[in-house]
């Protein structure tokens, strides 16, 4: 099943793993998706952390969310990313800073 098919049922999770697409835009929309699945607490775990579009999205992530979403440092995982959603997503509708 796709996260899109569980927002639209409201679902909640605890932790979220996402292995699915590798492409940068993917992984946007897919931690766009599972933000609004998991309470605060609630965690997203993304694999792959050696590919460029996964450290792209983390530098991405640092800069934008990093009002509602917190990444963990850890070591017990190799390739692993781990976030905890701190607070809701205020940002205002038109909010972005570049990244690189």
């Amino acid at each position: 099943l796709s996260l899109a098919s569980f927002t639209k049922s409201r679902s909640c999770f605890d932790v979220i793993l996402l292995d699915d697409g590798h492409k940068f835009e993917e992984n946007i929309m897919e931690i766009t998706l599972a933000i609004t699945l998991v309470p605060i607490g609630g965690v997203i775990v993304m694999h792959d952390t050696w590919m460029a579009s996964i450290k792209a999205t983390k530098t991405w992530i640092a800069q934008n969310l990093g009002n509602s979403i917190q990444i963990v440092e850890q070591k017990f995982a190799r390739n692993m990313m781990v976030l905890v959603k701190i607070a809701p997503d205020d940002r205002a509708w038109d909010h972005f800073v570049p990244f690189s």
